[in-house]
C-alpha cells in the first residue's frame, strides 16, 4: 500500500534510532544524533540530509539522485534505487552490503570500498560499464546487467558468484 505521508517531521526525539518515512515522503529530515537505520522512500529526491556517525543501514529508494557524498563512516549497509546514475566513488570504507538495482547507470566501477563484502548491481539500461576493481575482502557478487567484469579483478576470496543478462569477462585486462 502507498503511504500518503509527507508532513515535516519537526521535534523528533533526538534518541531516534530507527526512521522509514514511507513511498511519499519528499521533506527535509531533521538532523538525529543517534539513528541506525535510515529508509528514504520512492519519492524523496532532497540532498542526503546530516547524517549521524552512528548511521549503519541506509535506503535510497527510487527517486533519489543526488550525489553519495559525506556518507558516515560506520554505514554497514547501502541501498540505492531506480534513478540514481552517479559514481560511486566516494562510499565508506566500512560498506559491508551494497545494494544497487538502478534503471541506467553510465560509470565505470573503479573505487569501492575495501571492506564490501555482498556486492549487488543491477542496471536495465547501461553502457557496458566495467568492473575495473573488486575489493579483495568480497564474498559474494550478484551481476544482472550489461557488464564488463575482468576476470583478474575477482577476489581469490569470492564465495558466491551470479551472473545473468549479457556479460561478458575479460580475460585481457590491462
Amino acid at each position: 500500500e502507498d503511504s500518503q505521508f509527507n508532513q515535516t517531521l519537526e521535534n523528533l526525539p533526538p534518541s531516534l534510532e530507527y526512521l522509514a518515512t514511507g513511498w511519499t515522503y519528499n521533506k527535509p529530515i531533521p538532523y538525529l544524533p543517534n539513528l541506525i537505520y535510515l529508509w528514504l522512500g520512492r519519492k524523496y529526491s532532497l540532498g542526503l540530509p546530516k547524517l549521524s556517525s552512528s548511521l549503519q543501514y541506509l535506503i535510497l529508494e527510487e527517486s533519489f539522485t543526488q550525489y553519495l557524498d559525506n556518507l558516515p563512516p560506520n554505514l554497514e549497509y547501502l541501498h540505492v534505487g531506480w534513478h540514481y546514475n552517479k559514481p560511486l566513488d566516494k562510499l565508506p570504507q566500512g560498506l559491508k552490503y551494497l545494494d544497487f538495482c538502478v534503471e541506467k547507470f553510465s560509470h565505470d566501477i573503479n573505487n569501492l570500498p575495501n571492506g564490501l563484502k555482498v556486492f549487488r548491481f543491477s542496471a536495465y539500461e547501461n553502457h557496458k560499464c566495467t568492473f575495473n576493481f573488486l575489493p579483495e575482502q568480497l564474498e559474494s557478487l550478484y551481476v544482472s546487467s550489461e557488464v564488463i567484469v575482468k576476470l583478474d579483478c575477482l577476489p581469490h576470496g569470492l564465495k558466491y558468484l551470479d551472473v545473468r543478462i549479457n556479460n561478458y569477462f575479460d580475460k585481457n585486462a590491462d
